[in-house]
């Protein structure tokens, strides 16, 4: 489902210009539904992911797990031709969880995370090969919020915290670039909490207001030592 425009602005003040709606397999209404895939393609790619959800009294919930790896190939072209650049491969894994239930007749409580983990091979540049440059990269979402919701009124508060993490090794063993050894550290954080809500007067008029608070910080660290 694609809202454009104005009519996005439903799902919060960043979806002022539009909004695809993605609507996700329906939710089970049994204590416990349990799903899974296995999937497989070319350069040793395999994807493993399995889940549980269900409502118990009043409170649905969903958990998920997901484990995607790679073989990979080559991050950089080989223009020589001689076909030594070796293969870049990653490997992630992702669990997720959300819930929500019912206060009262016209508040639900909702609760969201997400924690992901991901290791990559890397090269150093787009022609030149590096055969022990890694990436690795973990990243934490947290959100929860309330929604009060009536006939003709909808108030929703909503706080999301984000923490991402990346580092990155270079210990050439093998020197084809101009770091003899180097590692980079990135930490960032941000919040975001916003508040806002509509009042529906008819079936064509509708008013809308609402406010955000955002918040940024970066933490970084570099270190190197050249080949001279």
């Amino acid at each position: 489902e694609i809202l454009k425009g104005a009519q996005s602005t439903l799902y919060g003040s960043d979806a002022v210009a539009g909004v695809i709606h993605i609507i996700t397999r329906k939710q089970s209404d049994k204590p416990v539904s349990v799903s899974g895939t296995i999937a497989a393609g070319s350069f040793n790619t395999y994807k493993v992911s399995a889940g549980v959800n269900g409502k118990i009294a009043q409170t649905q919930y969903q958990l998920q797990y997901q484990h995607l790896q790679s073989g990979g190939f080559s991050a950089a072209h080989d223009s020589s031709g001689k076909g030594d650049f070796d293969i870049d491969g990653f490997n992630q894994n992702v669990f997720s969880g959300s819930f929500q239930t019912p206060l009262t007749k016209n508040l639900i409580w909702k609760g969201n995370m997400q924690f992901g983990r991901y290791k990559n091979d890397l090269d150093a540049a787009a022609f030149l090969d590096e055969k022990d440059f890694t990436a690795n990269n973990t990243n934490l979402q947290a959100g929860t919020g309330l929604q009060y919701k009536t006939e003709k009124f909808n108030l929703q508060a909503n706080y999301n915290f984000n923490r991402s993490f990346r580092s990155y090794l270079d210990d050439s063993v093998y020197i084809s670039g101009f770091n003899k050894f180097s590692t980079q550290d990135y930490t960032g954080r941000a919040h975001f909490a916003e508040l806002f809500g509509t009042y529906k007067f008819n079936d064509r008029a509708e008013f809308l207001a609402g406010m955000d608070y955002r918040w940024y910080n970066t933490d970084q660290q570099f270190f190197s030592v050249s080949s001279y």
